[in-house]
C-alpha cells in the first residue's frame, strides 16, 4: 500500500537547485537508502530581479512620435514587467527570451514635462524588483513663438547696416 508524506521547512538555504533523496525502510525491514527516483526537487531564489542593459529613445519627443524602451533582464520572469513614463503605462511590443521591447506614442494631451523610465519585475519565485534609468524623456508639444524683434537702426539710412534680433520662446 501507498504511503504519502509530507515535510515542511522555512527556507534558509542559499540560493540555488536541491536535489531530494529520501531513506525508505518498509515494515518488514527492506531498506533502501539515497533513493532520488520520482523525486522531484527544488530551488531557492532570493534574489531580485535585475535589469542588464536598456537603452530610451529618442530623449525628447514631440506629437505622434513613439518612444522605445528595450531592455534584458538578468534572469527568466514571472510576468511581463509593467514599464511607466511617469505615470504613463507603456505597452510590450516585443519579447525574445530575456530582451524586452516597450513603446509609447505620445498624443499631446500629456502636457509638455520629462518623465523618467521605471520598470518593475518580478521572478517566478515572487521576487519583486524595480528600476528607474538614468535616462528620461522630455515630451515637448509647445508650438516656438517669436516673442520679440528689433531692428537697429530704425529707421536706416542708405549704406548703414542693420541688425535685427528676435527672441524665440525656447
Amino acid at each position: 500500500t501507498a504511503t504519502s508524506f509530507t515535510y515542511g521547512k522555512p527556507v534558509l538555504g542559499l540560493d540555488g537547485t536541491y536535489t531530494v533523496t529520501v531513506d525508505l525502510t518498509d515494515r518488514a525491514g527492506n531498506a533502501a537508502a539515497g533513493v532520488s527516483q520520482n523525486m522531484t526537487g527544488f530551488a531557492i531564489d532570493t534574489q531580485a530581479p535585475t535589469i542588464t542593459a536598456h537603452t530610451v529613445s529618442p530623449a525628447r519627443v514631440k506629437s505622434g512620435q513613439a518612444i522605445t524602451v528595450t531592455f534584458t533582464t538578468g534572469e527568466a520572469l514571472g510576468a511581463d514587467p509593467t514599464v511607466k513614463l511617469g505615470t504613463i503605462a507603456m505597452a510590450k511590443t516585443a519579447q525574445a527570451g530575456n530582451d524586452y521591447t516597450y513603446a509609447y506614442t505620445p498624443t499631446g494631451s500629456e502636457g509638455d514635462g520629462t518623465r523618467s523610465v521605471t520598470v518593475s519585475l518580478t521572478d517566478p519565485a515572487g521576487n519583486p524588483g524595480s528600476a528607474t534609468f538614468a535616462e528620461a524623456v522630455e515630451f515637448d508639444f509647445t508650438v516656438p513663438s517669436v516673442v520679440s524683434s528689433a531692428a537697429a537702426p530704425n529707421p536706416a539710412k542708405n549704406g548703414a547696416v542693420i541688425s535685427y534680433r528676435v527672441t524665440v520662446s525656447e
